[in-house]
């Protein structure tokens, strides 16, 4: 698993760790931190692979709207402080297959430079108890 996964913030490439999406969305929400460096390490090798997204050039469709997730999301996207429509909370998104959770589901889409990919984990990622 790589060590962090490249933004850009107007041409400027910007790594981001594990530790940076933990310093924003806080100690408290490590899961929501790691499955959103999955989710973004992977979707950026996906759709971008060889420039890194400007950050406004990425948007996301989530099911789950859990604290952690949204704060990882704005962090990499910037996208619920410019208010701009590219992060959008849609709890019934997603395939039949996609893990349940307290509040909707475990179902993310990115978009990135109008390439789109759904995302959700492997079945027995989250269990019920």
């Amino acid at each position: 698993m790589a060590l962090h996964f490249t933004i850009a913030e107007r041409g400027i490439p910007i790594p981001v760790t594990r530790e940076h999406l933990t310093l924003y969305s806080g100690p408290s929400q490590i899961i929501a931190m790691a499955l959103m460096f999955r989710l973004f390490s992977r979707a950026i090798a996906d759709l971008s692979p060889l420039v890194p997204p400007e950050r406004t050039d990425i948007s996301v469709l989530t099911a789950f709207p859990g604290p952690g997730v949204m704060d990882c999301i704005e962090y990499v996207t910037r996208a619920r402080t410019l208010d701009d429509g590219r992060f959008v909370i849609d709890t019934q998104a997603g395939p039949d297959e996609a893990p349940e959770a307290l509040k909707g589901k475990h179902y993310y889409e990115v978009e990135i430079r109008g390439k789109r990919r759904g995302y959700w984990p492997v079945p027995g990622f989250f269990d019920q108890t």
